[in-house]
Order: C-alpha cells, then structure tokens, then sequence
C-alpha cells in the first residue's frame, strides 16, 4: 500500500523537480502572464520569494556576464569604476605631461649649450687666424729669391716693412707685390705666403738692353724704356728714341728686333740705330747709312746687307725692301 504523503510544515517551500535549461527557458519566457499570476496567487509569500530568486539566478547562470559594446567616457568611468580609479587616471597623465616638458626643456638647453660652445669655437678660431700674433708677419722669415748687386734682397725686404706685425691671413699680396715693384730696378715680382708668419718674394731685375742718347747725355734702359742707373755694359746698340709713347715702346721694340738679327760682325760696325716707331735707320761707324724700313724681315734684310757691303761699296744701303735692294 502506498504511504500518503508527508505533512509539510506550513512555512517550508514545496520541492522543485529540477529542469533542464531548455525547460527553463521556456517556462520563464513561454507561461503567459495569466497563469504565473494564478499560481502566484495560491502560494504562500514565501514560497514565491524563493522560486522567484531561484528563477532569478537560473536566469543569470543562463545569460553570463555580458560585455560593453561601447568604450566609457570618464563620467561613466567614475560611476562605474568609482572615483579613485578615474583620479589616478588623471594623475598618470598629468605625470606623462610634466616628464614631457622637461624633456623638451632638457633638450632645450642642450641645444642652446651646443650653439654657445659653437659660436665660441668660431669666434676663437677667427681670432686666432685673423688677428693673433701666432701668424704675424715676421721679417726675419721673409725670403727673397733673383736678388743680385743691383738690387739686394735687404733693400727688397726693406720695402714691405710696413706689413710686419700683420697676420699673413689678411694680408693683401697685391699690396705686398705693389710695394716691390716700388722699387726702380725691380720689374716684376711674385709673393706667396710662407706659413706660418713668413712670406717669399721672387723678383725680376731690370737688365739694360740699350744706351740711349738724349742730346750729349747717354743714359742705359731697360726694355721698358726704365733708365738704369750705373755705367753702360760693353755690347749694347746706341740708339735715339722718341720721348713719348707709344711711339717710344714701338721704337724700343723695333730695335731689339733688329739687334736680335744683326751678325756680330754687323754689330761691330754699327754705330747708332735711330727708331722713331715706323721706320729705323741705321748708322755705321764710318757714317755710311742703312735704311732698313720696318723690322719686317730682318734676318733677310740682315744676309743681304751683309753682301753688299763687301761687295758693293756704297754711302747709302736701302735694305727696306731686301728682294731688291739699292745702294747710292
């Protein structure tokens, strides 16, 4: 025989067959709101309060946490996080920040420190190649090469004591050059530095080439027409010059051309070749004269009178035009 069922004390909540989360579902979500409200009706105020909780967390187990599909901003994050989460959010960046500025004020200085160092270096190395003694031209290291008697290497040296003291740097060579050529027997010259407080000095000595007559007075030039001071050499043509030039350097020009091909034994017998830029005659020792013409031509006008003189003794020898000479 069956038992009948226990009593249950009134306050103790019925039992619950256990389901499956399948029948869960659909008996929290399928029951229409009719019924649970019927059967809510006829069981106690406990008893509901506990199916309702034991509904409740069936619910949650079914569902799991779920997540934000949207990130928070901060006044959600200080309500959901709370307030000291969000203030040390705060602090942390305000921390990033402030390393940041002095980062860049560190890298700052830096940079400002470099370009100091810099400029001083600059300003230092100026100084000191423009305007220090450490490159100030010293007599003593001054070298002069193509001095002779004529002009000796003191007197050149001499010359350019105005530039001693001064850094070789900024010293001007055209200036140095301009104060060598100063001197009259100097011609042409050439400067270079000598590091680090020296300079070399290579000059060209005028040489006379020609004794010029001027009236009773006779004076040797160079090829510039410079007069030279001393005693004329052996072996050099006499001649008359116009005093002007250009007519003067055409003349000078003419008659080195002509000497140039003069035999010696021509040379010998010469006795003064006058030039006046156009045409040149010259006169032999014995006063016999020979137009020469231009000194086109000279080293045949040369051969050609060299055969007439000692074939046909003449006073006058036109050589101008040497295919066809005459004599007089």
């Amino acid at each position: 025989m069956r038992q009948p069922p226990r009593p249950r004390p009134p306050h103790e909540p019925a039992e619950q067959p256990e389901r499956s989360t399948v029948h869960d579902r659909h008996a929290i979500g399928g029951r229409s709101a009719s019924t649970q409200h019927s059967e809510s009706s006829r069981r106690p105020a406990s008893t509901q309060r506990s199916a309702s909780a034991t509904r409740s967390a069936s619910v949650e187990r079914i569902r799991g946490p779920r997540q934000m599909r949207t990130p928070l901003s901060s006044s959600s994050a200080v309500d959901a996080f709370g307030e000291r989460r969000a203030r040390g959010q705060k602090n942390s960046k305000v921390t990033r920040l402030d390393e940041r500025r002095k980062a860049r004020r560190r890298l700052s200085l830096r940079t400002l420190m470099s370009i100091i160092v810099t400029v001083l270096l600059a300003a230092a190395a100026i100084w000191a190649i423009f305007f220090s003694p450490l490159f100030a031209l010293t007599t003593s290291r001054i070298t002069v090469e193509g001095a002779n008697d004529v002009v000796p290497a003191e007197q050149v040296i001499a010359s350019v004591d105005e530039f001693s003291g001064t850094p070789i740097t900024r010293l001007s060579m055209s200036s140095v050059v301009q104060a060598v050529n100063s001197l009259t027997l100097v011609r042409d010259s050439q400067v270079q530095r000598s590091w680090p407080d020296g300079l070399t000095i290579t000059i060209t000595v005028r040489r006379p080439v020609m004794v010029e007559m001027v009236g009773e007075n006779a004076r040797v030039i160079d090829e510039d027409g410079v007069e030279i001071p001393g005693d004329p050499p052996e072996g050099l043509p006499v001649v008359a010059l116009p005093s002007e030039d250009p007519l003067r350097a055409q003349a000078i020009e003419q008659v080195q051309t002509v000497w140039a091909a003069l035999s010696s034994e021509l040379r010998q017998m010469t006795g003064k070749i006058s030039a006046d830029g156009q045409q040149l005659t010259i006169t032999l020792a014995d006063n016999r004269v020979v137009r020469w013409g231009t000194q086109d031509d000279s080293d045949l006008k040369s051969r050609v009178l060299k055969v007439l003189i000692d074939q046909r003794p003449a006073q006058v020898y036109d050589v101008s035009s040497p295919t066809r000479p005459v004599t007089s």
